[in-house]
């Protein structure tokens, strides 16, 4: 079967990049010929591009490119390498050419991650299939936020979503906002639960010389996150580093490592004495490899996570920041299996229809 895979696997995101390898690892275990759609969103491209010379760019964000190039063309180039495993060929930023690369499909499966969020996607219906002729299964797809829908996710989901042959959410709470235009979705696992530890430490790279530390990736500053973490390394006699995709931020005193793609995140996770995060899947991955983790959660989307941890049976405490998750495969095992089973019983269907 010639399955396609919609999702973002153009930023230079960890999680991004992982749960696109991780589906496309999965499904081609199942015996299903795999491809990536290489759409990348023309405002997503300018943003993450760090060639100063690119189209599109204002003059003032080419002087600032220009400035950051050499700073992150290494840690840019190991996203790069991982993303050529990924797919191939020329990436395309008009979405009036996704029904041609749908063509020869048999099915459609967009997501997983923030396909359905419009503070990421904007006005754009195109992560809602529009124009693709083959069935269509949305895969563990998140809004973003599950407090309520924005007028565009209203619009589309009332418009696109009866037209989808099987419907799967990552968040719990997407079920309530969502349910009033579908009433048979389901809320499955974010696809890097797909492969086992095993199976990651193929993909792993730990960066020379590391030992003895606390891992701190924060996609949101928080100071109390910050003291937490700082003072877990303090009390264990560890060291502290971070990491953060596109080399933003830099806390005082904490070093910041420089190269450090998909491969090497993984390594950090795997091999970090504790991981102090409030990243979705730095928590995922945590989860994998059974790490002590302190988190609290992102403001604008404190959901992700906590709906998450409440998967594994973990319920979050605003007064205790760490949790051991040590035990939290074996509590999500029951879970994962029916996500797979979701996905490949509606590709079964499709075949079948």
């Amino acid at each position: 079967m010639k399955v396609g895979i919609l999702t973002f696997q153009f930023p230079y995101n960890y999680g991004a990049l992982l749960q696109c390898c991780a589906l496309k690892s999965h499904l081609s275990s199942q015996g299903h010929e795999v491809s990536v759609i290489p759409y990348y969103p023309a405002q997503q491209k300018i943003w993450y591009t760090i060639n100063p010379f690119s189209k599109g760019i204002p003059v003032r964000s080419r002087v600032h490119k220009a400035v950051k190039f050499f700073y992150k063309y290494n840690q840019i180039s190991k996203f790069e390498n991982f993303k050529s495993m990924l797919f191939s060929g020329r990436e395309f930023t008009d979405e009036s050419e996704l029904p041609e690369h749908c063509r020869e499909l048999d099915a459609l499966i967009i997501g997983s991650d923030q396909v359905w969020n419009d503070k990421i996607t904007g006005s754009s219906d195109v992560y809602y299939g529009t124009g693709a002729l083959c069935p269509k299964v949305a895969y563990a797809a998140s809004l973003g936020s599950s407090y309520e829908l924005s007028a565009i996710q209203r619009r589309n989901a009332q418009m696109y979503l009866p037209s989808f042959y099987a419907v799967s959410v990552r968040e719990a709470g997407s079920l309530s906002l969502l349910g009033r235009y579908r009433g048979d979705i389901r809320v499955v696992c974010d696809p890097v639960f797909f492969l086992n530890r095993d199976q990651w430490d193929r993909h792993q790279e730990l960066p020379a010389g590391l030992s003895g530390y606390v891992l701190l990736y924060m996609l949101e500053d928080n100071p109390s996150l910050l003291e937490d973490g700082i003072r877990y390394a303090k009390q264990h006699g560890l060291r502290i580093i971070e990491v953060n995709p596109v080399l933003m931020k830099k806390h005082s005193g904490i070093p910041l490592l420089r190269s450090v793609g998909p491969r090497e995140f993984i390594g950090l996770v795997k091999n970090a004495a504790a991981v102090c995060s409030n990243s979705f899947h730095a928590l995922a991955f945590s989860m994998i490899y059974g790490k002590t983790f302190i988190h609290i959660p992102n403001s604008n989307s404190p959901e992700r996570t906590l709906s998450l941890l409440a998967s594994a049976g973990i319920a979050y405490d605003e007064n205790n920041h760490f949790y051991d998750l040590t035990n939290a495969m074996e509590s999500l095992a029951p879970f994962i299996e029916e996500s797979k089973t979701f996905l490949n019983e509606s590709l079964a269907g499709i075949t079948c229809a």
